[in-house]
């Protein structure tokens, strides 16, 4: 399972990064229409939380949060070339925090729970922080 792991990652590295999340939208529908993991608990979940919503909608919205999934794990396997290369192009970073990051001696990011958002370290250069 390493092996093969390994090989997915270093695949998806090869590939340019807009090839690589379409590669992961479509592993999140394939997800979505053939292993629907926990589907129905996520569709209990719209229900309860958006009852006036039709199911159609609430089907589009989990659809929609499939494909971003696949999007993230084609991210995650691309990490450790982002890691390798420093790059700083995957997150935007005001210039302002930047700033506070640069004269601050510590402090506590803040941010919402979307994407791959360990994508902050690198892209800040604490990458080798231990």
């Amino acid at each position: 399972m390493y092996i093969f792991l390994q090989t997915v990652s270093l695949i998806f590295q090869i590939l340019p990064r807009k090839l690589a999340l379409f590669i992961g939208r479509v592993l999140g529908s394939f997800f979505y229409y053939f292993i629907p993991l926990r589907k129905s608990i996520a569709m209990k979940n719209l229900d309860i939380a958006f009852p006036a919503w039709d199911v159609n909608r609430k089907k589009s919205i989990l659809h929609s949060c499939y494909c971003h999934y696949g999007m993230i794990l084609a991210d995650f396997f691309r990490l450790p070339k982002v890691k390798r290369n420093k790059d700083k192009l995957i997150v935007n970073i005001p210039s302002e925090s930047l700033e506070l990051f640069k004269h601050s001696p510590g402090g506590i990011i803040l941010s919402g729970h979307i994407g791959n958002w360990e994508y902050i370290g690198p892209s800040l250069g604490i990458h080798d922080i231990k």
